[in-house]
């Protein structure tokens, strides 16, 4: 029997897609209806399956939109705020929806639509795969004039999740986009048994957690190009100037220093940011690569 191999199943009327490999006791759980969120990833730790994943509550409140935010959010077609919801482009005003508490629009359009499931793989000894798509739709396109379709696929390896995206222009004109991902990861336990390593040199300035454009020499107390603990440390910090490997590759990882079980976050050279986003509420930190800073639309000009 094939080691790697995708199971579904239905809770609350959701379809949930499950990415297993059973040799490593290691199972991914998407929720394409919702947002093609990753709402579960869970390893055989010794004897114990632990979970790297946070999510706030029970699925059945996520559906009713209790929660914007958890799992595995994709931000498209901007990762971060944009004040007001406004921004002008090639000498257009556009405004769209302000969905956040704070008077801003955040975190693009798709996060929380249903996506397409299109493709699972056959079940095989190498990997396993989930693919899906968005399309924009008319209600988008009213404050957004800009049609498009995305694609994302999660294949599940040996002790690796890679998340694979396209998004494809099909309309006739030129837009601003940017892509992130916003994974919630569970720090179970102690906070003070887990330290980040994070190799960024470059800290933004923020004023109401918007980027001024300026920008400084990451602090001490958000330096960690040396593995440092987690204990009280809380931000919600924009960074860049990160450094990258021969391939333009960004490495980074949390890791518990009782069972030295360690998590890496890997990003291609599209991605030149990165929040980080550590509040008091909750036992996660996101980690979160970006192709753009947040209100890039509007700094842009």
């Amino acid at each position: 029997m094939a080691q790697f191999i995708a199971e579904t199943e239905k809770i609350n009327d959701l379809e949930f897609v499950k990415l297993v490999d059973r040799k490593n006791a290691i199972q991914a759980q998407i929720i394409p209806a919702l947002g093609n969120n990753l709402v579960s990833l869970t390893v055989g730790i010794g004897s114990k399956i632990s979970e790297l994943i946070w999510i706030p509550s029970e699925i059945k409140k996520l559906k009713d939109g209790h929660h914007q935010f958890y799992g595995n959010p994709i931000l498209f077609p901007f990762p971060g705020r944009i004040p007001s919801g406004q921004f002008d482009f090639q000498n257009q005003k556009f405004q769209v929806p302000i969905n956040f508490e704070d008077g801003t629009a955040i975190h693009g359009f798709v996060y929380n639509k249903k996506w397409e499931l299109s493709q699972i793989s056959d079940p095989s000894d190498r990997d396993i795969s989930l693919k899906s798509t968005f399309r924009s739709t008319p209600a988008i396109e009213k404050f957004f004039p800009f049609p498009f379709r995305v694609e994302m696929t999660y294949t599940l390896r040996p002790f690796e999740l890679e998340l694979s995206f396209t998004a494809e222009n099909i309309g006739t004109k030129a837009f601003p986009f940017g892509y992130g991902i916003h994974p919630y990861f569970l720090l179970s336990g102690e906070r003070s048994d887990w330290v980040l390593y994070f190799p960024a040199e470059e800290h933004f300035e923020l004023i109401d957690l918007l980027p001024t454009g300026n920008t400084h020499m990451v602090p001490e107390m958000f330096d960690f190009r040396k593995e440092k603990s987690l204990k009280d440390i809380y931000m919600d910090d924009l960074f860049g100037n990160l450094k990258k490997d021969t391939d333009g590759y960004t490495t980074c990882w949390i890791r518990n220093v009782k069972t030295n079980f360690k998590l890496s976050v890997i990003s291609d050279p599209n991605f030149d940011f990165y929040v980080l986003f550590a509040p008091k509420w909750g036992p996660f930190i996101c980690i979160e690569p970006y192709t753009c800073i947040p209100n890039a639309f509007n700094l842009a000009n």
